[in-house]
Formats: structure tokens, C-alpha cells, sequence
């Protein structure tokens, strides 16, 4: 698979990081909830806002 304006260097640099979906989706939910996981903090009912 190829990503539009995605160097072939980028992307094996962002695989080396990241080497599974899981691992890179879960690096993205950080970005957006910094004290934790999404999932996380609903269970706990604790939601951004």
C-alpha cells in the first residue's frame, strides 16, 4: 500500500517506530489524550472536554 505524498524513507521510518497498526493507532490516541488512552479513560468515565 502506498500513501499520496508519503516518501518510501518516511514511511520506513514510521514503521520502524511504530511496526504494527496497533502500536501506531495507540501512539495517535496519546496525541489525543495525553493522561492515557481513550478506551482508558472511558472506562474510568473520565472524558476530555
Amino acid at each position: 500500500m502506498q500513501v499520496p505524498q508519503v516518501t518510501e524513507e518516511a514511511a520506513l521510518a514510521v514503521t520502524s517506530l511504530y511496526p504494527t497498526l496497533l502500536s501506531l493507532a495507540k501512539a495517535y490516541a496519546m496525541l489525543a489524550c495525553p493522561g492515557g488512552d481513550a478506551e482508558e479513560q472511558e472506562r474510568h468515565g473520565q472524558r476530555g472536554g
